[in-house]
């Protein structure tokens, strides 16, 4: 039932006029191999694949409680959990083997995410910066998830080139983003939907 829905969402968005379009989390390898196929209609797809999340972050979509391991990922449709430096850079190596075409990673709580405040910072620098090593050493980036100034600021610091979403940016931080060459991506279309759509999915006002 989700592969024909995905299919068909693809199939909508060329009829629209897309022609290529960029994605920011979740599994859909076998999407991109059915465009690439034929075997349905679909632009071409700039990916992150899975996002990586800490535990308890706005990746995290169990509620029940994970296995406890410092050396180990699990894994969702949306994303890897991973804690810790080495935990990070093995998401994202395995996420890039894959072959998405950058990473994002969750450096903040989020509106939609059952274990987290909205105003939270998460990962720490030194889980951040595994990550963009990780995408500078494959030419590429990292992007972050991330709303508030102190979760901005410790993702650009480390390495972050785009940020989405930003919503409680403030006039320092938006400097400091200018200074470092940070691209950000407002997302407002998001809110628009969920202001539609929330109540039908239960999410609290």
């Amino acid at each position: 039932e989700k592969a024909l829905g995905m299919a068909k969402l693809s199939e909508a968005m060329v009829l629209r006029g897309f022609t290529t379009v960029r994605d920011t989390g979740g599994e859909i390898t076998g999407l991109v191999r059915a465009i690439a196929t034929g075997l349905c209609d679909g632009p071409r797809i700039v990916r992150s694949g899975r996002a990586i999340s800490q535990t308890g972050g706005h990746g995290d979509c169990d509620i029940a409680e994970g296995p406890i391991c410092a050396c180990q990922v699990y894994s969702n449709d949306l994303s890897h959990v991973a804690d810790g430096p080495d935990a990070v850079r093995a998401a994202v190596r395995a996420e890039l083997r894959a072959g998405s075409d950058f990473i994002k990673i969750m450096s903040s709580g989020g509106v939609a995410s059952p274990s987290d405040p909205f105003d939270a910072v998460q990962y720490t620098p030194d889980e951040v910066r595994a990550a963009t090593v990780e995408t500078d050493h494959r030419h590429t980036y990292t992007t972050s998830h991330a709303y508030q100034p102190e979760a901005i600021s410790q993702a650009i610091e480390n390495g972050v080139r785009c940020i989405e979403h930003g919503n409680l940016l403030d006039a320092p931080t938006a400097r400091r983003m200018a200074e470092l060459g940070v691209t950000m991506v407002p997302t407002l279309v998001t809110y628009a939907a969920m202001n539609e759509l929330g109540p039908k999915a239960g999410l609290p006002e």
